[in-house]
This record gives structure tokens, C-alpha cells and sequence, in this order.
């Protein structure tokens, strides 16, 4: 089977831009504004490395496409009732 038929669920910082239209600074205001939080959209594996959850951050990004059409609110997910 090929990987796209299974994405890889987590991805580093420079996988994920090159999913998303989102400069690694955005990403990096997301995490330090809460907006995105650590155990839901992301890892921290060591002090200086962080791993994104694909599943979950795609699901946040749909949800404001569909939603009120901005980046700024947290959007929740079926995974945040989990955690």
C-alpha cells in the first residue's frame, strides 16, 4: 500500500506546511496563543521538537473553512472530548 492511501498521522513542522498554506511562524502564534494545544494537535517528543497530529489539525482547518472564517477561534473536535 502506498502512503497515500495511509497518510502518516503525525507529521514534523516542515511536513505540515507543505500541506497547509500556513508559514511555520502562524503555527508557531497558534501554539503560543492556545489556539492549538499540546496533546491535541501536538506533540512535544524532546525539548526541541514538535510532531503535529494530521487528523486533527485537518479536521481544525476544515472547521474554519466551514466555519466563521477565521483562524483566531478554537474550533472543537471529537478528539478534544477524549483528551
Amino acid at each position: 500500500m502506498s502512503a497515500e492511501e495511509h497518510p502518516k498521522e503525525y507529521l514534523s513542522l516542515a511536513e505540515l506546511v507543505e500541506r497547509i498554506p500556513y508559514k511555520p511562524q502562524t503555527i508557531y502564534n497558534w501554539i503560543h496563543a492556545g489556539t492549538w494545544e499540546m496533546g491535541i494537535h501536538y506533540l512535544k517528543p524532546t525539548p526541541r521538537k514538535l510532531i503535529f497530529h494530521w487528523p486533527t489539525i485537518q479536521r481544525w482547518l476544515e472547521g474554519q473553512h466551514l466555519g466563521k472564517g477565521h483562524t483566531s477561534s478554537r474550533q472543537r473536535t471529537t478528539r478534544d472530548a477524549v483528551v
